[in-house]
């Protein structure tokens, strides 16, 4: 049986094999000044959004509740009774 560390570290020499494989085919981006700023304000809207619908959906008004239905007196047959 493996341990955490193995676990974690076997994880690890899998992404940066596949990082390493991306560079080498040529799958990158070179980011400016400008451009990496662009990207920021992209990634930060986006998650505003995402955000912004996740409490469209998660937020529900709370049902009112039904009034009691009014009663009308009943006729009574001749006796009075106060409760």
């Amino acid at each position: 049986m493996r341990n955490v560390n193995e676990i974690k570290t076997a994880a690890i020499k899998r992404d940066l094999a596949a990082g390493i494989e991306d560079l080498e085919r040529g799958r990158y981006h070179v980011f400016d000044d400008t451009s990496l700023m662009l990207l920021s304000e992209d990634i930060a809207r986006s998650g505003r959004e995402r955000l912004n619908n996740l409490h469209t959906f998660t937020m529900v008004a709370d049902p009112q509740p039904e009034p009691a239905p009014k009663t009308t007196p009943q006729a009574s047959s001749g006796s009075t009774r106060c409760v």
